[in-house]
C-alpha cells in the first residue's frame, strides 16, 4: 500500500498538471507584470503582457475552412461551363421599303401589270386586267384579305404609276385614275369620288 501512495500522488499530480494546461489553451495570459517600487518611493510602473496561446479549435477550423476552400474550388472547377445564348432582335430598319415592282404574285383570273407592297403599313396592291374580260381594268388589295376592285369604266389594263398612301396613281394608256386605299374608293385626278360599276 505505501508502495502505490507515491504513484498515486504523481498520478494526481500529473492529472492536475494536465488541466491547468487544457484550461489554460485558448487564453491570453492579461496578469500585470508589476515592477519592484524603487527605494525612492516611486509608483511602480504596471506592463500588461498578452501571450497568445494556440488553441487547438483554431487549427481545426483552419483545416475545416481549407477543405471547404478546396472543395468549392473543385465544384467550379468541374461544373460544366454556362452556355451563352446570343439572341440578336432585328431592329426597326430591317422593315423594307415601300417597293413598285413588276414581279408580282399571280392570281386566278387576274394578269398583273405591277404591284406596289409596304410592309411598315401591312399592304399591298396589284394592278391589272381580268383574265375573262381584257378590257376590265381591276386591282387587287391585301389588307387582312383579299379584296378586288374594277375601274368605273372598261379601260383595259391598269398599271401603278406611283403610290403617295392613301392615294394609288394609277394609268391606262389613254386614262389616269386616283384610288384611296382608305376609303377604297375610285377618284377622277381632281380627287372627286366616281361612280362605282
Amino acid at each position: 500500500m505505501e508502495f502505490l501512495m507515491p504513484t498515486l500522488q504523481r498520478t494526481i499530480n500529473l492529472s492536475i498538471g494536465l488541466l491547468l494546461v487544457f484550461a489554460a489553451c485558448g487564453r491570453t495570459n492579461t496578469q500585470p507584470a508589476v515592477q519592484p517600487a524603487s527605494q525612492s518611493g516611486q509608483i511602480a510602473v504596471v506592463h500588461t503582457a498578452t501571450a497568445i496561446v494556440p488553441s487547438p479549435t483554431l487549427a481545426k477550423k483552419f483545416v475545416f475552412d481549407t477543405q471547404v476552400a478546396m472543395s468549392i474550388e473543385t465544384e467550379l472547377a468541374l461544373s460544366p461551363t454556362p452556355y451563352v445564348l446570343d439572341i440578336t432582335f432585328p431592329s426597326t430598319s430591317t422593315i423594307l421599303p415601300d417597293e413598285l415592282s413588276n414581279s408580282c404574285e399571280l392570281w386566278r383570273n387576274f394578269i398583273p401589270s405591277n404591284c406596289w407592297i409596304s410592309e411598315r403599313r401591312n399592304v399591298a396592291v396589284q394592278a391589272g386586267v381580268q383574265t375573262l374580260d381584257p378590257q376590265q381594268g381591276r386591282i387587287l388589295v391585301y389588307n387582312d384579305g383579299l379584296a378586288a376592285y374594277d375601274t368605273p369604266e372598261r379601260l383595259g389594263s391598269i398599271k401603278i404609276y406611283a403610290v403617295e398612301y392613301p392615294i394609288v396613281d394609277l394609268y391606262t394608256n389613254t386614262t389616269h385614275l386616283l384610288f384611296n386605299l382608305e376609303t377604297r374608293q375610285w377618284l377622277a385626278v381632281d380627287g372627286m369620288p366616281l361612280p362605282t360599276p
